[in-house]
C-alpha cells in the first residue's frame, strides 16, 4: 500500500474524527449508526448536549472499523438504526454478537420499524433497549443515560 495523497489523508482524518466523536475525554463514547445524515447530525447534537462523546457511522463497514479499532478506543454504547444499506442493522447486530470482542457491547436500537423488535428476539440477539422513531429527545437521553448507568457497576466489577 502506497502513501496517501494529501486529500486522501485529509478525508481519512475527517472520517476517523466522525467515527470517534472528534474529541477524547472522560465522557462516555457513544457510536450512532444511521445512514441518514440529517438524523445522524440531530441525534449526535442531542447526545453531545447531554454530555456524551458521539461518533457517527453510516454503514456496516464504518461500524466495524470503529468497534474493532486496534488502538482500543471502542464505543461504550451503540445507538443502532436497523434500516442500513447492504445487509441491514439486524445482520450487523448478528455480526457484533458473534464476535467475542463485541458480543457484550451495549446496543440501543433506534428505528422507524417497530415490527423489527420481534425479529431481533426471534434470532436471539440481545439488545439493551428498543426505541421507535420518532422518539422524544428527553426519552432518548433518558434511555441512553440509564443503559450507560446500568453498565457502570459491571465495568467496576471487571476492573477490581
Amino acid at each position: 500500500m502506497g502513501a496517501l495523497a494529501p486529500r486522501q489523508l485529509e478525508r481519512a482524518v475527517e472520517t476517523q474524527a466522525r467515527l470517534r466523536g472528534g474529541r477524547s475525554g472522560p465522557e462516555p463514547f457513544v457510536l450512532l449508526v444511521d445512514d441518514d445524515v440529517e438524523v445522524g447530525a440531530l441525534v449526535r447534537d442531542v447526545l453531545e448536549g447531554a454530555g456524551y462523546r458521539v461518533g457517527v457511522a453510516q454503514n456496516e463497514e464504518e461500524v466495524l472499523a470503529a468497534v474493532l479499532a486496534s488502538d482500543g478506543v471502542s464505543p461504550q454504547l451503540l445507538v443502532l438504526d436497523l434500516g442500513l444499506p447492504g445487509n441491514g442493522g439486524i445482520e450487523l447486530l448478528a455480526t457484533l454478537r458473534s464476535n467475542p470482542s463485541t458480543q457484550d457491547m451495549l446496543v440501543v436500537v433506534l428505528t422507524g420499524h417497530p415490527e423489527m423488535e420481534s425479529k431481533i428476539h426471534a434470532r436471539g440477539l440481545e439488545i439493551s433497549r428498543f426505541l421507535v422513531k420518532p422518539v422524544p429527545v428527553r426519552q432518548l437521553v433518558e434511555v441512553v443515560d440509564q443503559v450507560v448507568r446500568e453498565a457502570e457497576p459491571a465495568k467496576q466489577a471487571v476492573r477490581t
